[in-house]
């Protein structure tokens, strides 16, 4: 079962509603863990912090995947922020 067939799969089991609120809860999450290591609350956790960003990470492609986002319409979306901040920036670069 490749990636697609997962997504898909979790949307037939789950649903797009329950798919989405899972996708704010991971990005709950890696907020916090983040929140946590900046405070000191808890000491720093590589490991712990991939985690969270891969949950983030699978849970935005799933999305990306559920509202039929193209790649050529979030490259040229990119493309465009990025831009942006390469300007911002322009007095910084070399």
């Amino acid at each position: 079962m490749n990636e697609a067939e997962i997504f898909h799969s979790c949307l037939v089991k789950w649903g797009r509603v329950s798919q989405t609120l899972m996708i704010i809860e991971e990005l709950i999450e890696f907020q916090l863990e983040l929140m946590h290591t900046l405070r000191s609350i808890k000491p720093f956790d590589r490991e712990k912090l991939m985690e969270e960003y891969v949950d983030v990470s699978i849970m935005l492609e799933q999305f990306r995947t559920m509202y039929y986002f193209g790649e050529d319409e979030i490259l040229k979306i990119k493309t465009r922020k990025l831009n942006r901040l390469k300007e911002l920036l322009k007095d910084e670069l070399p």
